[in-house]
Order: C-alpha cells, then sequence, then structure tokens
C-alpha cells in the first residue's frame, strides 16, 4: 500500500467537492449510482445489475449526469 501523504485538509477539500456525488450515494445507495455512472461513462453496458436490483430512477439518472459534467468526471481520468 502506499504511504499515506496525511493531507487531511486536501482529503477533506476533495471529499466536499464530491459532495453532489456523496448525495446521491446516500440518497439511493453506492451500488446503484456507480452502475448508472459507469454506464454512463461508456464503462459497462446497461442493464448491468442483477436482478432484482433496479438502476437509478429517470430523475436521479438525470441529477447524476448533471454531477458528473460539473466535476469534470470521464473514463479517461
Amino acid at each position: 500500500m502506499p504511504p499515506r501523504s496525511g493531507d487531511a485538509e486536501g482529503a477533506l477539500a476533495r471529499s466536499t467537492r464530491l459532495e453532489p456525488l456523496w448525495e446521491l450515494f446516500r440518497a439511493y445507495g453506492g451500488l446503484r449510482v456507480v452502475s448508472a455512472a459507469a454506464a454512463q461513462l461508456g464503462l459497462a453496458a446497461e442493464p448491468n445489475l442483477p436482478l432484482p436490483l433496479r438502476g437509478l430512477p429517470a430523475d436521479a439518472r438525470r441529477r447524476l449526469v448533471t454531477v458528473l459534467e460539473d466535476l469534470e468526471l470521464d473514463a479517461t481520468a
């Protein structure tokens, strides 16, 4: 495991920047959000969750797309 930098302030700043994503995690569960994000970024086909799990509702999916764009997250990063 790589050494930790001990930059708690930097870690907190990064986590704060990702708060819109954490909000989606809290509301819909990390698995559903990551599944939708992977599909949106072209990293996984859809559907990619096993039954009986369901993907994000349409309104949450639209929010996720906005969050990914606002955070400038893409599959090449």
